[in-house]
């Protein structure tokens, strides 16, 4: 099996944190991305992503809008998403 590296957006809330635990679990690389707004709360975004970091060495955090172009060149060119 390759491993990928996979982005996801919007890691730390309830779909996207358990989207990368699935993705962790077969053995790829997740970059997440989230803004932590206000919309869900951050204790628990807070929690899902010391979760998926305390559990996967191969999981990264960035927190920032996916609509900053620079951010998301950083991570792209950093990280080396396929």
């Amino acid at each position: 099996m390759v491993h990928k590296v996979v982005l996801v957006t919007g890691a730390a809330g309830f779909i996207g944190s358990a989207t990368s635990a699935v993705l962790l679990s077969r053995g790829d690389t997740v970059i997440g991305v989230d803004e932590m707004n206000h919309y869900y709360d951050k204790r628990i975004k807070a929690s899902n992503v010391s979760d998926l970091e305390s559990k996967y060495e191969n999981f990264t955090m960035y927190y920032g809008d996916i609509c900053d172009n620079e951010l998301m060149k950083t991570i792209f060119d950093k990280e080396g998403i396929t």
